[in-house]
C-alpha cells in the first residue's frame, strides 16, 4: 500500500521561483489533500442537510454509512455487506423461522427491535448424565423459535449433573455454536428456578439495563418427561419467544416517530410490560409453566427473587394451599406477576387452555407450532425489515397479543381449579399486595383497602394504581 506523505516545513516567506519549484515537486500531494478536504466539506455542509431533512432518520442512516465509507475501504465494505447476505441466507435456511403474528406494521417495528436488547436467562436443569441428549434435543428446539438479531446473549444458568462448556454451547446451536452469544452464570448441584430469576433480576436492576427488556426460559420437561410437559414447553416458548410480545414490550421513545405520533401510538397499542401465551389472574396472578417475557424497568420494581420465597410466607390465607397461593415451589411462577405495577399482556385467544394443563394445544414439534397456533398456511416473509428466519404474517387468529385477563373472572373461573378456597378474590389480591409492596386500596390500613384493619392506624401505605388489572377483573 503507497501512502501519500505530507511535505517538509519550510520557513516563510518564499521567492516565487521557490514556490513554484514547490507546488511543481509535491503537486500530486496537495491534490489528494485538496480532494479530501472538498469532500469533507460536501457532505457535511451540502449532503448532509438535504438528508436530514428529505429522509428523517433514513438519512441519518444514509449519512452514518456514509461517514463510516471514510474510514472502510471500500473492497472491506462490499465484501462485508457480501458476508452479510449471505449470513441471512443461511440463517433462513438453518433456523426454524420466529414464531410470530405479526401485521405489515409490526413488520416495521422489527426492523426497530433489533436496536432493542432482549437477552433470555435460561434456567436448564439435568438430572443425570443418561438425559443429556434428549435435554439437548429439547433446549436446542426451544432456542431455535428465537430472532438471533433480538434475542441474545443468552445467559445460561445451569443445575444438578455438570456438563463442559462445548457441549453447552451445542444445546444451543447444535454443531454450529456462536460461543460469543452464551454466557455461563453458574453451575449448582441443587436449586432452583429462583436461581435464574435472581440473575435475571439483578440485570434488570442496573441503571443502565432498565430500557432493555428480558426473557426468561427453562427446560420444562427435563425432569418429568411426559406429554403435558411438552406441550407446555413449546406453547410457553413460543410466546415468550415471539415477535408480537417483543413489539409489546418495545418502548416508544425507540421508534423514531415524532412526539405527536408516540402520543397517538400510545393510545393505540396494548398497555404492557409482561408477556406470555397466557396469563392466568386466578388462583393467584401467574403464567402456567412459567415463561414470559419483561420489560426491565418493570422487573426491577419486583421484590428481590432469593427473599420472595420466605416473604410470602407471611401471606398465608386460612384454608388455602400452597399451590392455590403461589407459595413454596409455586413461588418463581407467581413472582413476576406480583406488583402492583404490572400491565399483563398475552397472545393466545382460545378459551380452551386457561391455567394448569388443561386443554392444551397438540403440540409435539416446532412444527406443530406453526401449524396450530401460526396456520399452516402462514406466509413466509423475508422483506427487507425480515430477520432471516422468515416473519410470517398474521394468517390465523388464534395467537393475538392483547392486554390481559382477556377473559372474565367466570370464565377462568370454570375450571374449579382452588375453588371456595378465598384465594382468587380481590381482597386476597389487595393484601397481597400489602404483604409484599406496601400497597393498599387508599393508602390505608382499612381491612376493606386490604391493610390489617386497624393494627397499624398510623402507617401511611402507596396507593394501588388506577391501572392495575385487578380492579376491572374483580369488579362483579
Amino acid at each position: 500500500m503507497v501512502v501519500a506523505s505530507l511535505p517538509q516545513r519550510r520557513s516563510w516567506p518564499l521567492s516565487s521561483r521557490t514556490t513554484y519549484t514547490y507546488i511543481r515537486r509535491n503537486g500530486a500531494a496537495i491534490v489528494l489533500i485538496s480532494l479530501l478536504i472538498v469532500q469533507l466539506v460536501w457532505i457535511e455542509f451540502a449532503i448532509a442537510p438535504v438528508l436530514t431533512k428529505t429522509h428523517g432518520s433514513n438519512g441519518s442512516k444514509i449519512l452514518d454509512s456514509m461517514q463510516r465509507s471514510k474510514k472502510v475501504a471500500i473492497g472491506a465494505q462490499s465484501n462485508s455487506n457480501n458476508n452479510n447476505h449471505r449470513n441471512n441466507k443461511e440463517r433462513a435456511k438453518d433456523n426454524p423461522r420466529n414464531m410470530n403474528g405479526n401485521n405489515n406494521n409490526n413488520n416495521n417495528n422489527a426492523s426497530n427491535n433489533k436496536k432493542m436488547k432482549i437477552s433470555i436467562f435460561y434456567n436448564l436443569y439435568i438430572g443425570n448424565a443418561t438425559d443429556i441428549p434428549r435435554i439437548q434435543q429439547l433446549m436446542s428446539e426451544q432456542l431455535s423459535m428465537r430472532d438471533p438479531l433480538i434475542h441474545t446473549p443468552i445467559y445460561i444458568t445451569t443445575i444438578g449433573t455438570t456438563i463442559d462448556n462445548d457441549t453447552l454451547d451445542s444445546f444451543v446451536y447444535g454443531n454450529k455454536a456462536k460461543k460469543n452469544d452464551v454466557v455461563r452464570l453458574g453451575h449448582y448441584q441443587k436449586g432452583n428456578e429462583l436461581l435464574s430469576l435472581e440473575s435475571l433480576w439483578g440485570y434488570c436492576s442496573k441503571d443502565e439495563n432498565r430500557q432493555d427488556a428480558v426473557v426468561y426460559l427453562h427446560s420444562k420437561g427435563s425432569h418429568s418427561n411426559t406429554m403435558e410437559n411438552t406441550q407446555l414447553r413449546l406453547f410457553l416458548t413460543a410466546g415468550a419467544l415471539s415477535q408480537d410480545c417483543a413489539n409489546g414490550l418495545l418502548p416508544l421513545a425507540t421508534t423514531g416517530e415524532s412526539n405527536v405520533r408516540q402520543q397517538q401510538l400510545r393510545q393505540q397499542r396494548q398497555r404492557c410490560n409482561v408477556c406470555s401465551t397466557r396469563f392466568s389472574p386466578i388462583p393467584h396472578p401467574h403464567t402456567s409453566g412459567n415463561m414470559w417475557a419483561a420489560r426491565c424497568d418493570y422487573v426491577a420494581q419486583l421484590y428481590q427473587p432469593s427473599k420472595f420465597q420466605q416473604r410470602m410466607r407471611r401471606f398465608h390465607p386460612t384454608g388455602s394451599t400452597p399451590a392455590c397461593i403461589g407459595r413454596q415451589r409455586w413461588a418463581a411462577e407467581h413472582w413476576v406477576h406480583t406488583h402492583p405495577a404490572v400491565e399483563p399482556c398475552d397472545l393466545y385467544s382460545s378459551k380452551d387452555f386457561l391455567f394448569n394443563y388443561e386443554h392444551l394445544p397438540n403440540l409435539t414439534s416446532v412444527g406443530d407450532v406453526r401449524r396450530v397456533l401460526y396456520g399452516e398456511g402462514s406466509n413466509i416473509n423475508n422483506n427487507e425489515h425480515g430477520n432471516g428466519n422468515g416473519n410470517a404474517e398474521s394468517s390465523s387468529p388464534v395467537m393475538k397479543l392483547q392486554e390481559a385477563p382477556r377473559f372474565d373472572l367466570e370464565s377462568f373461573s370454570s375450571t374449579g381449579i382452588c375453588k371456595d378456597t378465598g384465594v382468587s378474590t380481590l381482597d386476597m389480591r389487595l393484601k397481597e399486595a400489602r404483604v409484599l409492596y406496601d400497597f393498599t386500596a387508599d393508602g390505608t390500613d382499612a381491612a376493606e383497602a386490604g391493610g390489617t384493619g386497624g393494627k397499624h392506624p398510623e402507617r401511611i401505605y402507596k396507593i394501588m394504581p388506577k391501572t392495575w388489572w385487578g380492579w376491572k377483573f374483580f369488579d362483579k
